[in-house]
């Protein structure tokens, strides 16, 4: 995904929602130079995996 999405992503989770404008901006541009640094072509490559259960009723 883009550097943009990711940022974006992030700044949707509870945590970033309740810091102040000034704070959250900060930490964003840091983060921001730290994946650029990692991630040159700003494609931000974040493998995860998912486990889904299912129960069925009988």
């Amino acid at each position: 995904m883009s550097l943009d999405e990711h940022l974006a992503n992030l700044a949707t989770h509870s945590y970033f929602a309740v810091l102040g404008e000034q704070e959250r901006d900060a930490i964003f541009a840091d983060e921001r130079a730290e994946l650029l640094r990692v991630f040159p072509d700003g494609t931000v490559e974040e493998p995860y995996r998912v486990d889904v259960t299912v129960a069925v009723k009988r």
